[in-house]
């Protein structure tokens, strides 16, 4: 019969290895794959949800800066072409398209976003004129062949299967021969977004109800008839934290984890 110590001395192996176990789970956990958790409506998009956008874009942090340098470096704009701005949200990106002298109007399901971009137009760029459209990306309104590019900014996760894959077909549509539709968006690979589907430290964003692969977003595009001139990686814009991430992005398996962008330039 075992005497007091050595059930304890066996209690606390077996609980160590239970808990060594259970930490491994949560680890391997992070790289399986979370559905949504929820459908979101227009009514979401309101002035709380805009007010961190509408922050950022005020005080030109260094997220508005990364983000407007990574979509031109995307989208390459030029000079006098007619861009839309496909979920304009508070008008960040066509602010910036129309100080780099670009054609530029945005649209937006959420006509609350669209208020507030116009206000925001009119204080960045009151030499220009604003120009919005209400309605989803689905049924643009637009005549065939009539846009130059189309930026698509940390849009794409907010839209799920069955709303994108039509809403790149008429981006296709109304875009012009060698039209180019840029997108930039999280990867769903990303540390920070396994995180936060699950609630760990960092909070679930109800929103990202779309977050993809590069991989899905390339067969997509193919099928809605684009051709993909240039992909790529990009890492987070926080100090120092970007610097391992682009030394991990390239490494299988755990540069998923460090992959916090989705760059994608698709021509028709």
């Amino acid at each position: 019969m075992e005497d007091a110590s050595q059930v304890r001395k066996s209690v606390y192996s077996c609980s160590a290895v239970s808990s060594r176990s259970r930490g491994a789970a949560r680890f391997f956990n992070l790289f399986k794959r979370v559905p949504p958790t929820e459908t979101i409506s227009r009514k979401y998009y309101d002035e709380t949800y805009y007010r961190g956008h509408e922050r950022r874009l005020a005080t030109n942090d260094r997220f508005t800066r990364v983000k407007i340098q990574r979509i031109f470096s995307i989208l390459q704009p030029g000079a006098g072409e007619v861009i839309m701005d496909l979920g304009s949200g508070v008008g960040t990106i066509m602010i910036a398209l129309a100080h780099a002298g670009a054609k530029t109007f945005g649209l937006d399901y959420s006509f609350k976003s669209l208020v507030l971009a116009k206000d925001n137009f009119a204080g960045h760029v009151p030499q220009k004129q604003f120009g919005g459209v209400c309605c989803d990306g689905r049924s643009i309104g637009i005549k065939d062949n009539s846009l130059d590019a189309i930026a698509a900014a940390d849009f794409t996760e907010h839209l799920d299967d069955d709303f994108l894959e039509p809403t790149i077909r008429e981006a296709f549509r109304v875009l012009k021969g060698g039209g180019r539709l840029a997108i930039y968006t999280p990867s769903v690979t990303h540390l920070f977004e396994r995180l936060k589907k699950r609630n760990i430290i960092l909070r679930e964003d109800k929103s990202h109800i779309g977050l993809r692969t590069m991989k899905e977003y390339v067969d997509m595009l193919k099928r809605c008839g684009f051709s993909v001139e240039a992909s790529w990686f990009a890492p987070t814009d926080i100090p120092v934290l970007n610097i391992l991430e682009r030394v991990l992005i390239p490494i299988p398996l755990i540069g998923g984890l460090a992959r916090r962008r989705i760059c994608i330039r698709a021509v028709k």
